[in-house]
Formats: C-alpha cells, sequence, structure tokens
C-alpha cells in the first residue's frame, strides 16, 4: 500500500503504543490527521493526559480527540460520536472496556471516522 493510500486508522494504530512514540489513544488519533510535523507535535502536548480513561466524562480518548479535532476545523464532532457509539455500544473507556473492545479498535474507528467528516479536497492538478 502506498502512503498516501494508507488510511487514517492505518496511521493511527502504526503510532499507537509503538516507539519511537509510543502514543496514548487520543495522541494517535490527533496525530494520524495532523498535517505536519508542528500540528503533530501539538497533538501530543495537547492529548497527553486524554489517554487510559482520561479524557473528559470518562470518554474514550479516541473519540474525545476525533470530536475536538472535528470541531476545531468545523467538522460534525456529534456525527463522529453518533456513529462511534452505534458501531460500539458505548463511548466511555469504562463500558468499552467491560465490552472487551480493544483500544486499538477504538483509535482505528476513530481516526477514521474523523478522516470521513472531513471535507473532500479537489483532485490534485497532474
Amino acid at each position: 500500500m502506498h502512503p498516501q493510500q494508507e488510511s487514517a486508522g492505518d496511521r493511527a494504530t502504526r503510532v499507537y503504543r509503538q516507539p519511537p512514540l509510543r502514543l496514548n489513544c487520543a495522541q494517535a488519533v490527533a496525530h494520524a490527521l495532523a498535517s505536519d510535523e508542528t500540528a503533530t507535535a501539538v497533538a501530543a502536548t495537547e492529548h497527553a493526559g486524554h489517554g487510559g480513561g482520561k479524557a473528559p466524562g470518562n470518554e474514550c480518548g479516541a473519540l474525545y480527540a476525533a470530536c475536538q479535532v472535528a470541531a476545531r476545523n468545523g467538522n460534525d464532532a456529534e456525527r463522529i460520536r453518533a456513529r462511534f457509539a452505534a458501531q460500539y455500544g458505548a463511548t466511555t473507556c469504562h463500558d468499552l472496556r467491560a465490552k472487551r473492545i480493544p483500544c486499538v479498535d477504538c483509535v482505528r474507528t476513530a481516526a477514521d471516522l474523523l478522516d470521513d467528516t472531513r471535507p473532500t479536497a479537489p483532485a490534485e492538478k497532474r
């Protein structure tokens, strides 16, 4: 698979808890859609305390980050939250863990849902 064909979920799971970055779930989702190294560093700092069930309202950190990035970019955060809830039947870390849904699945799903809500860019001229 070529890098430009790699999904947001693939990019997020590639860095989730993996060296050298070892990002938490929230950081991994924000990282997956960061536009450059500066945005990646900001995402890592901004979401450092949102992994492992520590996002506000005990929301899944991956979902929280996806919704924060979407809202900041004028996209539909509630649509992401609703689709995530429909897929897993829960949005809090505690409930997702009780259902034995692996965190890496939540990371992949949240990143892909975030990517799906972004407006489609016009095709590049060749």
